[in-house]
């Protein structure tokens, strides 16, 4: 086989290799970080800020898992401080899971819990972006 041809065939592959490895890395899904905090005091009002662990990368989903053991009735809300969204949830006296899964194009999202006549119990809050 002729020199050329050889080199070709080299440069040919290597450029193959390369579109392929590209079009691979397309489709290639992101690996989300799951993180989980737990308060262990819910008898006191709190708000608490959740970031995303990468601030430079584009955010576009948002799910969270609220678990909780409570003792009474509290009030959470989840919000977006970079627009306007909040949601509202009412937690009943025993266990409860909340969860939320959506578009969300910040890399925070902040928790807001108001007892109501909690005392003692615990709230765990399981997120990735």
């Amino acid at each position: 086989m002729e020199l050329w041809k050889k080199f070709f065939l080299l440069f040919s592959s290597c450029i193959f290799l390369m579109i392929a490895w590209g079009i691979f890395n397309l489709f290639q899904v992101p690996e989300r970080t799951v993180q989980t905090t737990t308060v262990n005091d819910i008898s006191q009002p709190f708000s608490i800020s959740f970031f995303s662990p990468d601030s430079h990368e584009s955010i576009s989903n948002l799910e969270l898992k609220l678990q909780s053991n409570i003792n009474g009735r509290a009030s959470l809300t989840l919000s977006n401080p970079d627009s306007s969204f909040s949601e509202h949830y009412v937690l009943n006296s025993g266990s409860s899971t909340v969860k939320f899964s959506g578009d969300w194009y910040s890399n925070f999202f902040k928790l807001k819990y108001i007892p109501q006549d909690s005392t003692t119990g615990t709230l765990s809050v399981t997120y990735s972006f």
